[in-house]
C-alpha cells in the first residue's frame, strides 16, 4: 500500500471503534443531550475523550513512520501540540439528531468544550448574540446570511503551531512585519479584526429582467461591515481613487457617501452595457457610518435605505418565522433562502438541462443533480441554518432538505470510494503486465 493511503488504517479503525465508545456513560453526554432533539427519529451521541486520544497516539505513531521515511519531518513535531493549538483538545463530546418535519429535516448538532473556544471556535466570535441580519433585511428578502469573523487569537494560534515545527521566531518576524499602506504591523491588523458581514438579497419579483434562462426577479444586494469602519481610513479613499470608478463623496451629518449616479454609470459604459445598468436599476454606493462602525455597499440606493431603516423586516414576516421554527434566534452565523428563491434556482436549473447548455458530460451527474433539485423545493418553506457559541459549546441547527444521518451516510462510503480508487489504480498499473504476458 502506497504512504499517501496509510491514513485509512487509523480511519478505519476508529470507524469501527467508535460505535462501542459511543455507548459509555460520560457526565458530558448530559449537556449534549439537553442541546438537541433526544426525541428525534435520529440523534446519536459520543463522548470524545477515548476518540481523542486514539488519534492522537495514530497521529504521533503516523508522524514518526513518515520521520523514519525520510520525510522532512519537524523533530519536535507532536500531534497533541497542534491539536492543543486549534482547540481540538478541548472537545468532551459531540451530538447529532434529525427530526423531520414538514418534508423538511430540523437538525441539531452540538460540541461540548465546556465554554473554552479557544484555537480555531475563536474565529467564530463572541457568544451567542441576537441576529442582526434579520432586522436588517427589509420583508420579501431571498438571500439574508450573517458571519461573524474574528481573527485577533490568529496571532496566538499561529505561533503555537509555528513553535511546535521549530518556525517561533520566523512566525514572530512575520507577524511584527510592517504593512506601509496601513501604516501597522501584521499582528496589530489581526488584533482588531473581529467583523460580522451581512449580505442582503432580494429577488424582486415585481420587476423581472430577461436572461438566456428565463426571466428573473431584479437582483438587489446590500451589505453591510459591522466593525470595520476604522479600516476605510487606512485605504478606504486611496482605493476608490485608484480604482478610477466615478464616484461622488458626500458628506451628510455622521454620514459619507460614495455614490455613481445611474445616468453618470451609463454614460461611462457603452450602449449594451447601459442597457443593462437601466434594466437591473444598477446605482451603486457605498456610505460609511463611523459612529456606528458600519460600511455599507449596495447595487441599488432605494434597497439601501430600506435595509437602514429597520422597518417592515425580514424577521416579522410569517415565511421567514416559518423557515426559522425550531431554530434559535440567537447565535454568531446564519443563514437563510427564501422557497421563492429555491423555486427559481429548481426551475432555472431545468431550463439550462433541458437546453442542453451544460453539455453531453454533465449527462452522467444529471440524475443526481436532478434529484437535489427535487428535494430542495419539497418543503412549502424556506431553509435555515445557525451556528452558535455559549458557555457550554458549539451549536449548529439547521431546517433543510438533509438530514445529518444523510451525511453520515456519505462520509462512510468515502473509505469505499478510496479503496475503489486504490484497486483501479493498481487495475491500470497492472494492464501493460498482463498485455506483455
Amino acid at each position: 500500500m502506497k504512504k499517501k493511503h496509510l491514513f485509512l488504517i487509523p480511519a478505519l479503525t476508529l470507524g469501527f471503534s467508535s460505535s462501542a465508545w459511543a455507548q459509555d456513560v460520560h457526565p458530558a453526554l448530559t449537556t449534549v443531550a439537553s442541546k438537541i432533539d433526544t426525541k428525534a427519529e435520529y440523534f446519536t451521541m459520543n463522548k470524545l475523550s477515548g476518540d481523542l486520544a486514539a488519534a492522537t497516539q495514530y497521529l504521533d505513531l503516523m508522524i514518526d513512520t513518515a520521520r523514519k521515511s525520510g520525510e522532512p519531518v519537524p523533530a519536535g513535531l507532536k500531534a497533541k501540540d497542534i491539536m492543543g493549538a486549534l482547540g481540538i483538545d478541548t472537545i468532551k463530546a459531540y451530538g447529532l439528531s434529525s427530526t423531520k418535519v414538514d418534508n423538511a429535516w430540523v437538525n441539531r448538532s452540538f460540541l461540548d468544550n465546556a465554554g473554552n473556544h479557544k484555537g480555531i471556535f475563536s474565529i467564530f466570535g463572541s457568544k451567542n448574540q441576537d441576529f442582526k441580519v434579520t432586522s436588517m433585511a427589509p420583508a420579501g428578502t431571498d438571500l439574508a446570511l450573517q458571519m461573524q469573523l474574528d481573527l485577533r487569537q490568529i496571532e496566538t494560534i499561529a505561533n503555537a503551531i509555528a513553535n511546535s515545527v521549530g518556525e517561533g521566531e520566523k512566525t514572530k518576524k512575520a507577524m511584527s512585519k510592517e504593512i506601509p499602506e496601513m501604516d501597522m504591523t501584521v499582528s496589530d491588523l489581526l488584533s482588531k479584526i473581529n467583523v460580522t458581514a451581512n449580505v442582503v438579497m432580494d429577488l424582486d419579483a415585481n420587476k423581472t429582467v430577461p436572461t438566456p434562462f428565463g426571466e428573473v426577479g431584479r437582483p438587489l444586494v446590500t451589505v453591510r461591515l459591522d466593525g470595520l469602519a476604522w479600516l476605510w481610513d487606512k485605504f478606504g479613499e486611496r482605493a476608490i481613487f485608484e480604482s478610477e470608478a466615478p464616484f461622488k463623496k458626500s458628506v451628510e451629518g455622521d454620514l459619507t457617501y460614495y455614490r455613481i449616479p445611474a445616468e453618470v454609470l451609463k454614460q461611462e459604459a457603452g450602449n449594451q452595457e447601459a442597457a443593462i445598468i437601466d434594466m437591473f436599476g444598477i446605482s451603486p454606493v457605498i456610505l460609511i457610518d463611523k459612529k456606528s462602525n458600519h460600511i455599507w455597499m449596495s447595487s441599488n440606493e432605494e434597497h439601501l435605505q430600506n435595509c437602514r431603516s429597520s422597518k417592515n423586516t425580514l424577521a416579522e414576516t410569517a415565511e421567514f418565522k416559518a423557515a426559522f421554527d425550531g431554530l434559535p434566534n440567537k447565535g454568531n452565523s446564519m443563514a437563510y433562502v427564501s422557497k421563492y428563491l429555491l423555486k427559481e434556482i429548481s426551475e432555472k436549473y431545468t431550463r439550462i438541462a433541458d437546453s442542453g447548455m451544460l453539455g453531453e458530460e454533465f449527462g452522467v451527474a444529471k440524475p443526481l443533480v436532478d434529484r437535489l433539485m427535487e428535494d430542495i423545493t419539497e418543503s412549502d418553506k424556506g431553509w435555515s441554518m445557525t451556528l452558535g457559541l455559549d458557555d457550554k459549546g458549539v451549536a449548529v441547527t439547521s431546517r433543510g432538505p438533509l438530514a445529518s444521518k444523510h451525511l453520515n451516510y456519505l462520509t462512510s462510503i468515502l473509505p469505499l470510494l478510496q479503496a475503489g480508487s486504490i484497486h483501479e489504480e493498481k487495475f491500470e498499473m497492472d494492464a501493460p503486465r498482463r498485455r506483455a504476458q
